[in-house]
């Protein structure tokens, strides 16, 4: 396999969303518009698709750039048939630099510290939250010690992020800047001691406003509405009961080959990384993720972003907020819909009509005591019957 200009020009002729697999080459033609052609390397490690970006090309590729592509690729091919993944490659050279900064006595600024701590959260996918985490740094962290040292910084300095947020009485925001900076500080120790050489208690007890978590379920004007105005993503969120990530990062290679109503996550993208959690996918569904692909067609993903990949965080946020469910928030409750709201709701309508264990097995929860480790029943056609009953009850809102 070679990259060559007139490979390029000849899938460019192709239809936008059209992909193929090619020695570990995944080549996909992009749905935009100038149609740009687009090159990763894939490769399988501890049960899990890994990707990496070689290059990407428009109408009139230059020769330059078409043959250091190659290079790149038929390197990475190379190394991978020795045994010697892409990860191995980053975690070897990453480990080169850092020897190099010690060595000439690099200190890490709070700004660095988080810019790694970013790049890191982001290429593993560790964390949902990380857009939204990186803005809070920009706002409230940064402008008070971005530019410190991380090693000279003291709960003092912590505490004075937090209490500024407290005086403005924005006790939700000081709130989550204490959990993500404790997070970060415990990250740093565990990721590379000797490169992050910062003491992990000095964030766990900074004087940061406890809160509300104001957790609720929908009512039935609530869901007509999701089901009347949201996008195809809301919608099949609402009719899968499943995690946020999880919906938007479906995928065509989550599917049983031999039955397309079943989808799995594996263990190693679940949440608690302990089990895979298999879904029924009902025809409801199936028909949401055929309107999102006449949107924006994809042999990866079902439900496509504008570059090509999966909807980002924060499209699928921005669809939400568009149902505008703020004006049908009941008086008695603090805060509008959330998305994380409609699992609690599928779930507590399942405990409601059956019961708790069922609620867990379909909602993919681990489950509890001796269960984990010697309950293997995996309750199929309870999850037949159960999806397909939440299925009617949702269309029934409607009719």
């Amino acid at each position: 396999m070679k990259i060559s200009t007139a490979q390029i020009k000849e899938y460019l002729k192709k239809k936008g969303g059209t992909a193929k697999r090619i020695q570990n080459l995944w080549i996909e033609v992009g749905t935009g518009n100038p149609k740009e052609i687009h090159f990763r390397f894939y490769w399988k490690q501890s049960g899990r698709r890994h990707y990496r970006h070689v290059a990407s090309f428009g109408a009139t590729p230059k020769p330059k750039q078409v043959k250091m592509a190659d290079e790149k690729y038929q390197t990475m091919y190379a190394n991978l048939r020795m045994g010697i993944t892409p990860l191995d490659t980053e975690k070897s050279e990453a480990k080169a630099i850092k020897w190099k900064e010690l060595e000439h006595g690099y200190r890490l600024t709070v700004e660095q510290l988080f810019e790694e701590y970013f790049e890191v959260k982001k290429a593993n996918r560790e964390q949902a939250g990380w857009v939204a985490d990186k803005q809070r740094y920009r706002n409230h962290i940064h402008p008070i010690i971005g530019k410190v040292f991380a090693e000279d910084v003291r709960r003092r300095d912590l505490n004075k992020i937090i209490q500024r947020l407290v005086n403005a009485e924005k006790l939700t925001q000081a709130h989550y800047i204490a959990r993500f900076l404790r997070a970060v500080w415990l990250w740093a120790f565990r990721y590379d001691p000797e490169k992050y050489p910062l003491n992990p208690e000095l964030a766990a007890s900074l004087d940061a406003p406890q809160i509300s978590r104001g957790e609720r379920v929908a009512t039935k004007a609530e869901l007509t509405r999701i089901l009347q105005v949201g996008s195809p993503l809301s919608k099949a969120l609402l009719y899968m009961g499943n995690r946020r990530m999880d919906t938007r990062q479906m995928g065509w290679d989550d599917f049983d080959e031999d039955d397309k109503n079943w989808l799995e996550i594996p263990k190693e993208k679940y949440k608690r990384k302990e089990k895979s959690h298999r879904i029924y996918i009902t025809d409801t569904v199936l028909g949401l993720i055929a309107k999102a692909q006449e949107i924006a067609p994809s042999n990866t993903w079902c439900f496509v972003g504008a570059r090509g990949n999966c909807i980002s965080q924060g499209t699928q946020w921005k669809q939400w907020q568009e149902i505008e469910l703020e004006e049908l928030r009941p008086k008695n409750e603090e805060h509008s819909l959330r998305m994380q709201d409609v699992r609690r709701t599928f779930f507590s309508w399942i405990e409601e009509h059956y019961s708790y264990e069922i609620a867990g097995v379909v909602s993919g929860h681990v489950k509890p005591g001796i269960g984990r480790t010697y309950g293997k029943y995996e309750y199929k056609k309870d999850k037949i019957k159960i999806m397909k009953r939440w299925e009617k009850y949702l269309n029934s809102l409607c009719s």
